[in-house]
């Protein structure tokens, strides 16, 4: 099991109310900064390109991160800033951002996962699920944060909207060879992707947003189940209970009691149908994860990663200040 670290503390040295903190969360599509003002305790966001050195490279990740810093900062000096990002070679990329930074005292790096997770729980103990293109969790008790999944759509990501949407389109494939049931799904991927169902797997090898497309059917899964898809229904409930699986894992490796909290992350789980076959797969579990309390999360990750930054530098009572 992987296991994460949190933001290190870190005081900040002489006037603690002038200048800024900065919050960054580098997302694949873009990324955003939130600057928060020590002196008035405002906060300002700007928005950038991608901050994900896997889909743009270290440069330009590194360049569009420090352009949404420096934007959400305007005119004050950034006294600290924390980075929260996913890719493959994090630490090219905290190369550069300390060298742009270099005036600021205190700049870390997390996983984007802790950032989603800080969006739930303000930095209190909890778990954090993520169904939206892809699909993670993380835990953190007591100090020690564990992840569970993340592994990425060829090898991973159960439950997710592209897992959802691949199962879809292979439903769609084995009807039209015979080797599977008919489903309503068949029509709603022709009539939306504008192509017959054989030329369905051409077109999207040759997309250039094969994942963003295939995700974008989760939510014709969700429908065809709601109105008695059986096939349809089944991929809600494999999707139900592989998200699940994230939450049984997390709880027998972490210490937690009856009632303990899930901050749910990410648009997949607006669809009530799979939301239903999540909860139904920890009752089966039974024990202390059927007592599961999961909430949807209406933060963005970079409102995390700024309450997890006011944490490490003191600042706790900003923290609930904000509404934790």
């Amino acid at each position: 099991m992987i296991e994460l670290t949190l933001p290190r503390a870190h005081e900040l040295s002489g006037d603690a109310g002038s200048g800024c903190l900065v919050a960054v969360d580098a997302g694949a599509t873009k990324t955003r900064a939130m600057a928060y003002d020590l002196a008035t305790k405002e906060t300002s966001v700007a928005v950038s390109g991608s901050g994900n050195q896997d889909a743009v490279g270290a440069d330009q990740a590194v360049a569009n991160i420090a352009q949404a810093a420096s934007e959400a900062a305007g005119d004050r000096p950034i006294r600290a800033l924390l980075l929260a990002l996913a890719g493959t070679d994090p630490l090219a990329v905290q190369e550069g951002i300390e060298q742009r930074f270099r005036g600021a005292e205190y700049v870390d790096i997390v996983n984007d996962v802790i950032g989603a997770w800080g969006s739930a729980f303000g930095g209190e103990d909890g778990f954090a699920l993520i169904s939206g293109t892809g699909s993670h969790g993380v835990g953190v008790v007591d100090g020690r944060a564990v992840r569970v999944g993340g592994w990425g759509h060829i090898f991973g990501d159960e439950g997710s909207a592209f897992a959802l949407g691949r199962a879809a389109v292979t439903a769609c494939l084995y009807e039209l060879d015979g080797r599977g049931p008919a489903t309503a799904l068949s029509a709603l991927l022709a009539e939306s992707s504008g192509v017959a169902i054989g030329d369905l797997p051409p077109h999207l090898y040759a997309s250039q947003n094969l994942k963003s497309e295939t995700a974008a059917y989760a939510r014709l899964v969700d429908r065809a189940a709601v109105e008695g898809d059986e096939v349809a229904r089944g991929i809600i409930e494999r999707g139900g209970r592989g998200l699940a699986e994230h939450v049984i894992t997390l709880a027998g490796e972490l210490p937690v009691s009856d009632g303990f909290q899930v901050g749910l992350v990410g648009s997949t789980w607006k669809s009530e149908a799979l939301l239903d076959a999540f909860h139904a797969a920890l009752a089966d579990q039974g024990g202390v994860v059927a007592t599961v309390r999961a909430t949807p999360v209406e933060r963005e990750p970079v409102e995390g990663v700024l309450a997890l930054l006011l944490r490490a530098v003191g600042r706790t009572a900003d923290v609930r200040s904000l509404g934790w």
